[in-house]
């Protein structure tokens, strides 16, 4: 039962391992790949007596632009919100407004009128000492807004892990065919 982990197995045991890892790759990619997805990174920093906070925003769906997008923010608390700042990356064109904010309301909102596959763009608040604030979207189709995971992750970078997962296999069988070779060629 156990003689597949023997050393002549090896390279079967091995091309078994990668072809598994990719299909699931490319199994989870393809149900990703229908999905209308957009997904955020949050970073918080404390400067003084207030935090920064950046909502890095990306398009990941790679065939589906979105129409008359509001990404927001709402604080449980009024004046939470001090300041909203964008900061567009190319070759996005956001048409945005800013509704509210400061220190007599408590929410910020962004509105881009068609966000394209792969744009991305950032929202940098600075609010009080308080828990961090969701980012939130309201649209005219059918979004999903999903925090930065393993499947916005593969869904970002299937061509890289595929390329990587090749790369391995192809080093570890030729490793394996050098200390193989030196094996057996011993007396």
């Amino acid at each position: 039962m156990w003689t597949i982990f023997k050393a002549d197995k090896f390279p079967y045991l091995l091309a078994a391992l990668f072809g598994i890892l990719t299909w699931a790759t490319t199994h989870i990619a393809d149900r990703l790949i229908n999905s209308p997805i957009i997904k955020y990174k949050t970073e918080e920093k404390k400067v003084g007596s207030h935090v920064e906070v950046v909502y890095h925003i990306k398009n990941v769906s790679k065939d589906k632009a979105f129409e008359k997008i509001d990404f927001f923010l709402e604080a449980e608390n009024p004046d939470t919100i001090y300041c909203l700042e964008r900061e567009l990356f190319p070759p996005i064109k956001v048409n945005s407004t800013i509704d509210t904010y400061g220190t007599s309301e408590n929410t910020a909102n962004a509105h881009i009128d068609r966000f394209q596959p792969n744009e991305y763009f950032d929202m940098k608040i600075s609010k009080k000492l308080e828990k961090i604030i969701d980012l939130r979207i309201s649209s005219t189709s059918t979004v999903i807004l999903e925090e930065e995971n393993i499947e916005t992750f593969i869904l970002e970078y299937e061509s890289e892990i595929l390329l990587a997962i090749i790369v391995i296999s192809i080093l570890s069988i030729t490793i394996y065919a050098i200390i193989f070779n030196k094996v057996s060629s011993t007396p």
